[in-house]
């Protein structure tokens, strides 16, 4: 083979060609972009990074200041307590106690609960509970964490916050006999030279420490928590705790008014706090410019993939190599699924599907059409079995509700006849039989929401001759709402927890009214009473169980829940239940479902 035909052989691959057109349109673009948009990209970096560090530089500092705001708080809610307890006769002894052991737990709690280290409360050595040894001390404990009587009577009413190397707590709250690092929020009371009390609160520099290294993991950003003498407070470098900031630098940071300071290459953004701490986040120069180099490299790849030149001589070479390729990719594309029917453009006459000598083209869009015919056979399927399994949910829900609904009317019958009063049992039968009449005379689980009224109706007038006339009510809808369909047996078990749970008492009477109108594409009714109401708190529950579907209480509510499941379900309209009370004002449910003017043509939305 001549060395023309070897050439013309590799020059026929698909991939040769490619390789060759792109790197003739490719490197000396990408060569020149290169040294031009070296510039700009570092600029572009820059702008980014410190865009990114301020973001996230701006988040820390709220992280901060709401530990910070913790902190006071604790000590505003130990320095009440001290009040109190500082206050209070030490007789009766009991009583004093007491009280002394409430707070210490208050104190407690609310420094566990804002996740600090320790509240220390300091004492006159005279007062026997200030040798409780874990909360409580004496004031000559002080000199145990390094707080000297000067600083104590220097204080006035406001926060000293002070930075503390090596303080060792009880070993209960310490956990070992490591000396730990502190910020502590102090505070004293003085009256002249005589210390009253004093207390802090105190938070870890190592926790602050994972706030820096949390907030800029896998960046090299230095922060730091500087106090007003320059003192390194925390750290993103645990070692680097207790030492010096430059002067020069802390008094650059604190005259300056501008988002980014630079000291020298490196960037800084820096914030002070309400208690005068500092909060410094440090670029180093190096990881702007390694950020810019990225940025060169991805903007260079983007160039090259956009140059309209390279996309023109691929596009030339190749076309002829991709046609069944574009056939094939242009079928995937229109692939659609419509009404539960996969529609796909006809390949079959653009491909050898029959011939035994297929190319990988062929075979690929053979696979392609049998895996389409699978997944409309599964589609089919899976549609068939959701429909079964939502009619099967229906049924059960409902088998729950009747059953329970006949055992109370059957209770009140019972109740009836034992107190003598025959002819209303009677009444009662009657009304009952016609009720089941209406309710089993229909066969499918949607009705025309004018007859669900009716079966409401007949159920309040079961409970009107049981109640002896204490009961009103009254229905009212807006025109041709009646003809939609509902979920049968929706409006039963509504009425019954209003009347279950609504009355004051049996003597007091009780008004209901039934309204029915429109909503957007949907029906609302609204089921409303003058009765006790709920009270808030449990309301909540009910509210929360109602929107997730997940009830605590499903024997004392077992109808509402049932009809909130049923009513959700997108065969009986998607539905939802919400309800509003008032405490001795009454009640007011409300429930809303999509409008549905057939089964037939509901069950063929619920398809598509």
């Amino acid at each position: 083979m001549s060395m023309r035909q070897r050439l013309r052989q590799m020059l026929g691959s698909f991939i040769i060609r490619l390789i060759i057109s792109s790197l003739l349109c490719s490197v000396i673009p990408v060569i020149i972009v290169g040294f031009v948009g070296y510039g700009t990209a570092l600029n572009i970096a820059k702008d980014r990074i410190l865009e990114s560090v301020s973001v996230s530089h701006s988040q820390l500092r709220q992280n901060l200041d709401s530990i910070f705001g913790k902190m006071e708080n604790v000590c505003d809610s130990t320095e009440n307590y001290l009040y109190v307890l500082m206050n209070k006769p030490l007789e009766p002894l009991s009583e004093y106690l007491d009280y002394f052991t409430n707070a210490r737990q208050s104190i407690t709690i609310l420094t566990d609960i804002f996740d600090l280290y320790n509240t220390c409360v300091f004492l006159p050595a005279n007062m026997f509970v200030s040798n409780e040894g874990l909360t409580f001390f004496s004031i000559p404990d002080l000199k145990k964490y390094k707080i000297n009587r000067e600083l104590l009577t220097g204080i006035g009413i406001s926060s000293q916050w002070l930075y503390r190397e090596d303080l060792q707590f009880p070993i209960i709250i310490a956990r070992d006999l490591n000396p730990v690092n502190a910020l502590l929020c102090f505070r004293a009371y003085c009256v002249g030279t005589e210390i009253k009390y004093a207390l802090f609160s105190c938070i870890l520099t190592d926790t602050i420490g994972d706030q820096f290294r949390n907030f800029f993991s896998g960046v090299p950003i230095t922060n730091y928590l500087v106090n007003q003498e320059g003192i390194i407070v925390a750290h993103t470098d645990p070692s680097m705790e207790g030492g010096s900031f430059p002067e020069k630098k802390l008094k650059t940071i604190t005259f300056s008014n501008k988002a980014a300071i630079y000291l020298g290459a490196n960037p800084i953004f820096a914030d002070q706090f309400d208690n005068g701490l500092y909060l410094i986040s440090e670029i180093p120069y190096s990881y702007l410019t390694e950020q810019a180099l990225r940025l060169l490299r991805f903007t260079v790849i983007i160039l090259v993939i956009m140059v309209p030149f390279t996309i023109y001589i691929t596009f030339m070479v190749s076309k002829t190599l991709t046609k069944k390729l574009k056939i094939l990719s242009g079928s995937v594309k229109s692939l659609q699924l419509f009404d539960n029917t996969i529609t796909v453009k006809d390949i079959a006459h653009y491909f050898n599907l029959n011939s035994p000598y297929k190319d990988e083209f062929d075979s690929l869009a053979e696979a392609y059409t049998n895996m389409i015919t699978v997944i409309q056979k599964n589609i089919d399927n899976i549609l068939s079995l959701t429909l079964r399994e939502e009619r099967l949910r229906y049924q059960v829900l409902q088998s729950q509700i009747n059953p329970h609904f006949l055992y109370n009317i059957l209770g009140s019958i019972h109740t009836c006849y034992s107190l003598g009063e025959k002819d209303t049992a009677d009444q009662m039968i009657n009304a009952l039989t016609r009720f089941y009449r209406l309710l089993l005379r229909k066969d499918r689980d949607l009705i025309p929401l004018k007859e669900e009224l009716e079966i409401a109706g007949l159920y309040l007038q079961i409970e009107s001759l049981c109640r002896k006339g204490v009961l009103t009510w009254e229905m009212n809808y807006e025109d041709g709402i009646e003809h939609f369909k509902i979920g049968k047996f929706t409006l039963q078990p509504i009425l019954e927890n209003s009347l279950l749970h609504g009355f004051v008492n049996p003597r007091e009477k009780m008004h209901i009214t039934v309204d029915c109108r429109y909503g957007e594409d949907t029906v609302i009714i609204i089921i409303s009473d003058d009765g006790i109401g709920i009270d808030p708190s449990y309301l909540a529950l009910l509210q929360e169980n109602l929107k997730n579907r997940h009830p605590h209480d499903f024997d004392r509510h077992i109808g509402l829940y049932n009809v909130n499941a049923r009513i959700s379900n997108p065969l009986y309209g998607s539905g939802n239940i919400t309800i509003e009370s008032k405490a001795g004002k009454g009640t007011k449910v409300i429930i809303e479902f999509k409008q549905i003017l057939t089964e037939d043509e509901h069950e063929e939305c619920f398809n598509s």
